[in-house]
């Protein structure tokens, strides 16, 4: 991705699109840190966290009064930020409302806070990213065509591994030799069977599936990486989840046995989880809800496992 030099030092907002798991926030902050403003602030905001109601007060700030539970005068993101970088993650689920106020922000370089009359001027550098198709989502109707062309400008789109062996196989000795060096295990290395199955696994959970994966057999393995190594989810050519005719449903299969062996590997700790797998702690609760996970049972396993019960 030699281009993405190109990026650096942009001062236009900058679209990251890919599918979950590709690396977006990883890239976005590798624009910055490699950017002349590394040195101001970086400001990750997680879009779906944020109430359409309190979209505007969150990101320009509000005076006191201007609505209900306002007692005192907040600045928002784009203030905190100052000249920095702020990182807008999925937009692509922003509300019709909302993409009105950021359409209006890129546009006309400024924003007034919620219950202000004079405006203020953008000076941060906007990244924003999305796992969502806004082509997709334009025809849909639930996506401004005008911001759809104004992001499309500066668009970087990352593929997911399984169209890329040239990436898939990168990635492999990277993460690979990251871990070896992180559990201090010099020598060791990939059976070439394992290696078989990461080229042929599909990564559903794309880039951090395989760093997770991988992280996983170099703390498991002895002095070689070897089938049995592998976590659950992946044994096998192909990977070993069930599956679906449904495309989504499938995902959904990976996904549910992707969480629940994470929670094992992280002692059913939801925070250490969060942590170890690169998401938000709302987006696991909301996931473990939606999966009917018994995090209880999970701890009261691990618990008999430890004691040999």
């Amino acid at each position: 991705m030699e281009n993405i030099k190109k990026f650096y030092n942009l001062d236009r907002p900058i679209l990251i699109t890919g599918e979950t798991g590709t690396g977006k926030t990883r890239l976005a902050r590798h624009i910055f840190e490699r950017s002349n403003i590394h040195n101001q602030k970086f400001c990750h905001v997680h879009l779906t966290s944020l109430q359409d109601d309190l979209f505007a007060s969150e990101l320009f700030g509000h005076k006191k009064g201007s609505f209900t539970g306002a007692i005192n005068s907040s600045s928002g993101y784009l203030e905190e930020v100052g000249t920095g970088t702020l990182f807008l993650d999925e937009i692509g689920d922003i509300s019709l409302k909302a993409q009105k106020n950021l359409l209006f922000l890129i546009e006309e370089g400024v924003f007034y806070s919620v219950g202000a009359s004079v405006p203020k001027k953008l000076k941060a550098r906007l990244i924003l990213a999305t796992r969502r198709d806004l082509k997709k989502r334009v025809e849909q109707g639930k996506f401004r065509e005008d911001l759809y062309y104004r992001l499309m400008l500066f668009n970087i789109e990352l593929k997911a591994l399984r169209f890329s062996e040239e990436i898939l196989r990168d990635k492999i000795n990277s993460f690979f030799n990251e871990f070896k060096k992180l559990y201090n295990r010099p020598n060791l290395v990939l059976d070439s069977a394992v290696y078989e199955v990461f080229m042929s696994y599909l990564w559903p959970g794309n880039i951090r599936e395989l760093k997770n994966c991988l992280e996983y057999c170099c703390f498991m393995a002895n002095e070689k990486v070897l089938i049995s190594d592998l976590p659950s989810w992946i044994k096998g050519p192909g990977g070993g989840i069930k599956t679906s005719n449904s495309y989504r449903k499938s995902l959904e299969l990976f996904e549910r046995e992707y969480i629940v062996s994470a929670l094992y590997k992280f002692q059913g700790g939801v925070n250490r989880t969060c942590s170890g797998i690169g998401i938000s702690k709302s987006t696991l609760i909301a996931k473990i809800k939606k999966y009917g996970i018994n995090i209880w049972e999970i701890k009261a396993k691990i618990k008999a496992n430890r004691h040999g019960i």
